[in-house]
């Protein structure tokens, strides 16, 4: 519905639905997800299927005897698991203090870090846009209490 000027949505400021999108749904028109870092969004990374990329898992800590957090937006860390390597490092979350958008936040941070998997207990709606944009895989995982050093041993099996 136009506002007074006869522009944009009336009280929205030109935010809100647009191509039935629901309410502050991050598309532009032909449905292409807008930005969030990386600028092959959406299209097939080289060697995809082959080498398996980095894991992350939303942490509690940053270190292998913390617990995981069921958050993703809001969780402390990420712990970043290279399974070819065996790697394993930890990253603060940008999101955690986020007065907004800290699903996002923190799906632009890890495909910055080139992941290709997250494990968590929960993505937001907004996160999981982002993700899906990102072309990065999510696993809901409802593992409460339980430590890194546990998941890695599962994923390393």
């Amino acid at each position: 519905m136009p506002n007074k000027d006869g522009k944009g949505l009336a009280g929205r400021g030109g935010q809100g639905r647009r191509n039935g999108n629901r309410k502050g749904a991050h598309r532009q028109q032909g449905g292409q997800a807008r930005g969030y870092g990386r600028p092959e969004a959406g299209k097939q990374r080289p060697g995809k299927g082959i080498n398996k990329g980095i894991i992350a898992v939303s942490a509690e800590g940053n270190s292998k005897n913390s617990l995981f957090d069921l958050r993703f937006g809001r969780c402390n860390f990420f712990m970043l698991f290279n399974p070819e390597s065996r790697d394993i490092s930890f990253l603060p979350n940008p999101g955690k203090e986020a007065s907004g958008g800290a699903g996002p936040i923190a799906a632009e941070l890890l495909a910055n870090h080139g992941v290709t998997k997250v494990f968590s207990g929960d993505f937001g709606p907004k996160a999981a846009d982002a993700l899906k944009a990102m072309d990065i895989e999510m696993v809901v995982l409802q593992t409460k209490g339980e430590s890194l050093e546990s998941l890695i041993h599962k994923l390393n099996n």
